[in-house]
């Protein structure tokens, strides 16, 4: 996707029911090998992610907090896809989260890779 496309998508997204919160949370839904995966959670760990265990079966889906802003969003979505470059994570799709606890959250797609 674009930046014009994923813009567009947070937008969209923006006026969606209950995404109106000041703060969202980035899901991001990752695969590699365990020690990948392992070395990029430690480096999520600076931005406040959440949910970085758990890596041995070649997934993980770390919750990053950040401000409702596109531009915000859309820089943090940069910073952890270049993370993930040097990590030699893959990034399959990243969500947009209304709480860290996925028992109380509503989810949004932003991007599919």
């Amino acid at each position: 996707m674009s930046n014009s496309d994923i813009e567009a998508r947070l937008l969209t997204i923006r006026s969606m029911a209950g995404f109106d919160r000041t703060v969202w949370w980035l899901t991001f839904y990752l695969t590699a090998d365990p020690a990948s995966l392992n070395m990029m959670a430690q480096r999520l760990a600076d931005y406040d992610a959440e949910n970085l265990d758990d890596a041995d079966g070649g997934f993980l889906y770390p919750k990053i907090p950040v401000p409702n802003d596109p531009q915000r969003i859309m820089t943090m979505i940069s910073e952890i896809e270049q993370i993930s470059v040097s990590c030699s994570v893959t990034i399959i799709q990243v969500d947009a989260d209304t709480s860290a606890d996925v028992t109380l959250s509503r989810f949004a797609e932003i991007a599919r890779y």
